[in-house]
């Protein structure tokens, strides 16, 4: 009866929430609604722990993109040329090297943090700052991956 009730009021398309509280149990409650695909907004009463996580995430992703932008430095591609969406890697589905970059960078990261289950917006503050500590580890492995495929196909 209860399925019934929730499809009735249209629970399976995500919705806006906002959620007040990001303690221990709040942050936990939090990230469920947010992997259940949910738009989120977050309030917590001392300011300091929502800028911390909001940091972090920015952080991450201007390391993220240097990190990208290294990774071509060291395999000579060019940020606007397009060898590696179309000839290395073509299911990436990016339009330019540097998107591809990105992209990699991204997802190497993802499968090394909480294992790939989770969505960014769904990690914690300490999440995103295990994430900037491996990516030198990252850009090596792709480094190492994007020149055996140049010295494959080149």
């Amino acid at each position: 009866m209860r399925a019934a009730v929730f499809k009735d009021w249209g629970m399976n398309e995500p919705k806006n929430v906002s959620f007040l509280g990001l303690g221990v149990m709040g942050g936990a409650i939090a990230r469920h609604i947010a992997r259940a695909g949910h738009r989120l907004t977050i309030y917590n009463r001392s300011p300091e722990r929502a800028r911390r996580w909001q940091e972090a995430k920015r952080l991450l992703n201007e390391e993220a993109k240097r990190t990208a932008k290294l990774l071509l430095n060291r395999t000579d591609l060019k940020p606007a040329g397009v060898e590696l969406p179309y000839k290395l890697k073509p299911s990436i589905g990016a339009t330019s090297n540097f998107v591809a970059a990105f992209q990699m960078v991204n997802e190497a990261v993802t499968k090394r943090v909480a294992n790939g289950k989770k969505k960014r917006q769904e990690w914690t503050t300490e999440e995103f700052e295990a994430a900037m500590k491996l990516l030198p580890e990252v850009l090596d492995a792709l480094v190492r991956e994007i020149k055996k495929l140049q010295n494959a196909k080149g």
